[in-house]
């Protein structure tokens, strides 16, 4: 009888903890680095970028263009981008005003370069958020000719959080529909060809959504996503749908707690932001790990010394490399292994080289 009894209690037990994972019936394992290793800033990268008032990003463009977000063009009918010689760093030109006309924007997000088939031609890939549509721009045709050369792609669904180019002119998205985060692969009419759910149905989007924010990267079939709030890392195959799950520590295990403390604003500022930024080539994953209080990063506050997490995209953990600088931002140039690093509380950036790791 006791053991009867105490069988019950174990299954309630368990019951009451549910899945480990956030990812419902994913598989997830705790991953540890095969090397941990400090690297230093290049003491002879000390570039200004005085066109730039105020750096909030840096993307890398086909690895010879470095393009930087200048965030004081919002509102004052500025350009948002500024592009510079991955090469030798100078100036090249602007592009994307801000405003409602021809070839502007109000909030965009330049997040990717694709290929398509129709003409073979690099373009960069822009995600209006304001607006939920999303662009093509020829960045060579557009820096020549001073003028912001945007072909549209297609509207995206309301309440798009994430767009990301897939497949010639297919695209991946995530967005709110009835209260869950929802991901699609959608046509240039918008139309929803697969849809994905990750989060169980009772998670409500609207309630956690500062708790649910991912880096979105895409390889080939794969979407990498890199949890801001969760140690962890969510690969979900765009074919298949399966999802496998890799977190680098234990505390992924609190994710109910993690989700309550967005709805306490006191518990959400004490909160840990993990993966901050993330950046990807065919080969590896990187993604900027933080584990610091947001009321610290808000405020300012010194905390853990920022680590670079490099994987490949099977999930296995290669690298943690420790950084002394308190970077926010990163961005990569595969041609000639330079990573970036963006202070955007300071406006500086700073060059590691990691040719002698990837």
């Amino acid at each position: 009888m006791k053991h009867i009894l105490y069988c019950i209690g174990f299954f309630l037990i368990v019951s009451a903890c549910g899945p480990e994972n956030i990812v419902q019936d994913a598989r997830i394992r705790l991953a540890r680095p095969e090397q941990r290793l400090t690297i230093e800033k290049d003491s002879t990268f000390d570039e200004k970028f005085p066109q730039t008032l105020h750096i909030g990003d840096i993307f890398m463009a086909n690895d010879s263009v470095m393009l930087l977000y200048d965030m004081s063009a919002s509102g004052s009918g500025g350009y948002f981008y500024k592009a510079y010689s991955a090469e030798d760093y100078s100036y090249m030109g602007e592009f994307l005003r801000e405003g409602r006309g021809p070839g502007e924007v109000l909030s965009p997000d330049l997040c990717a370069t694709f290929r398509t088939s129709q003409d073979a031609k690099t373009r960069c890939y822009i995600f209006e958020k304001m607006l939920y549509q999303s662009f093509s721009i020829d960045l060579s045709e557009t820096i020549d000719s001073k003028v912001s050369i945007m072909k549209k792609i297609s509207e995206l669904p309301v309440n798009t959080l994430y767009a990301r180019p897939y497949r010639d002119s297919l695209q991946f998205v995530i967005n709110i529909e009835n209260d869950n985060l929802i991901s699609h692969i959608i046509d240039t009419n918008a139309e929803k060809l697969k849809t994905f759910r990750l989060y169980p149905e009772d998670i409500s989007a609207e309630r956690y959504l500062p708790q649910l924010g991912n880096n979105v990267l895409i390889n080939e079939n794969l979407v990498a996503l890199v949890m801001l709030a969760i140690p962890q890392i969510n690969f979900l195959n765009l074919e298949t749908g399966a999802v496998n799950s890799v977190a680098v520590d234990r505390k992924y295990r609190d994710w109910r707690n993690i989700l309550t403390a967005a709805t306490d604003i006191p518990m959400y500022m004490k909160s840990i932001q993990y993966y901050n930024n993330a950046e990807s080539t065919a080969d590896y994953i990187m993604a900027l790990y933080l584990d610091k209080k947001i009321d610290d990063i808000v405020k300012g506050r010194p905390g853990p010394s920022p680590h670079i997490h490099i994987f490949d995209w099977e999930g296995n953990f290669l690298y943690a490399l420790q950084i002394d600088e308190n970077i926010s931002r990163i961005a990569y140039d595969s041609g000639r292994k330079f990573m970036y690093g963006l202070d955007t509380d300071e406006g500086r950036i700073y060059r590691y080289d990691l040719s002698g790791l990837l």
